[in-house]
């Protein structure tokens, strides 16, 4: 089981560095059509903040726009915890679960907890175990 779960991150680690080096050779491409020859990595990194800047925005605003008990509940529901477990481990009603899971998944436009929890940890919220 940790054999199978070091392998998924060491791939996981892999695609993400092969997608850094995807992003900054466009974002180098895209400065050299727009006439700098000799981009700087300041310069690589600039363009591709505003290449990319929704992706950016979202990374910097997931954390703070959600509430501690909405942070909390994402991370339950991570570790597999129903709306039932949760409302027994944060002593809170199985109904305020409903209603936190749902702030959340408006916050962050999901549309179901599974896709909650995959941008949790895209955007390195949640950090997956190894």
């Amino acid at each position: 089981m940790v054999k199978r779960s070091l392998y998924r991150e060491a791939l996981l680690n892999k695609l993400s560095d092969q997608e850094d080096k995807f992003f900054d050779a466009f974002a180098k491409d895209y400065l050299i059509y727009l006439g700098n020859p000799r981009p700087s990595k300041r310069q690589i990194a600039e363009m591709r903040s505003v290449l990319y800047g929704t992706e950016v925005k979202r990374v910097v605003t997931l954390d703070q726009r959600l509430s501690k008990q909405e942070k909390k509940c994402l991370f339950l529901a991570y570790k597999g915890k129903n709306i039932k477990e949760t409302a027994v481990i944060l002593k809170i009603s199985q109904e305020t679960v409903e209603e936190y899971r749902a702030t959340l998944r408006k916050k962050i436009q999901a549309k179901t907890m599974q896709q909650a929890i995959g941008l949790g940890i895209k955007y390195q919220y949640i950090v997956p175990d190894c």
